[in-house]
């Protein structure tokens, strides 16, 4: 028969108490190894919205809303463009008509809403061989050639200007306001007569004669705000050799 004594209480116990302190001295360093492998598999991807996009998404559809002023691939604004208006010095200029087409031209081809178009034309074989004369109706062709025969480009300069409208038999395009300013033809023109017509955009054309003050030099390049219909406006420019 076994008996116990107080030495075997105390044995017991003690034998308890180091099983206890070894199965939680386990169960710490499981603790701790999975906290270290929680920290060094940490994630570096960019943090993202509740709609799923990253920072990096943000920032650049911020760019694109905030993207510049649309000027027909020119560096003006509008602001300044009116700046020059306010401060040119005006200049006689002669206009004819010079066609009016549904045809739509090369420069628009790749515009939504095209609005206008302008050229500069610094001599007559420049103009003779640029223009659209295809255009042109038949009986019309000579008068503009002799138009053009007679600009003297050692004191002129020579404008093509394109608005936009509804087809109308007396469509025409208006130039408002012309004028030179730091060495550059500066004006406006808009359509006329285009509010009313059939649903197909028509392409009205002037050949303008400007007239710069005798003995300043002849400007090499032009700016203009063009007015279309419907709200379509925009700002275009142009150059000559």
């Amino acid at each position: 028969m076994f008996y116990f004594t107080e030495a075997t209480y105390t044995y017991i116990n003690y034998f308890d108490f180091m099983k206890r302190r070894t199965v939680l001295a386990g169960i710490s360093a499981v603790t701790l190894m999975a906290g270290c492998l929680g920290e060094s598999g940490e994630s570096t991807e960019p943090e993202t919205a509740d709609d799923g996009s990253s920072d990096a998404d943000e920032s650049e559809d911020s760019d694109e809303e905030n993207g510049n002023e649309n000027t027909s691939g020119t560096e003006l604004t509008e602001s300044e463009l009116d700046e020059k208006l306010a401060n040119m010095d005006e200049i006689d200029h002669q206009e004819v008509h010079f066609a009016r087409t549904h045809d739509t031209p090369t420069w628009a081809e790749s515009e939504e809403r095209p609005y206008g178009h302008l050229e500069l034309y610094g001599s007559t074989d420049d103009a003779l061989q640029n223009l659209p004369f295809e255009s042109v109706a038949t009986n019309r062709e000579d008068k503009l050639k002799e138009f053009i025969d007679e600009t003297d480009f050692r004191q002129y300069r020579l404008l093509y200007v394109v608005a936009v409208g509804l087809g109308t038999s007396n469509l025409t395009t208006k130039v408002e306001q012309l004028g030179i300013y730091d060495e550059q033809i500066v004006g406006t023109a808009t359509i006329q007569n285009g509010e009313e017509g059939d649903s197909m955009d028509m392409y009205a054309s002037t050949l303008v004669r400007a007239t710069p003050d005798e003995g300043a030099s002849l400007p090499k390049r032009a700016v203009m705000s063009i007015t279309s219909y419907h709200d379509r406006a925009g700002i275009v420019e142009a150059t000559s050799d």
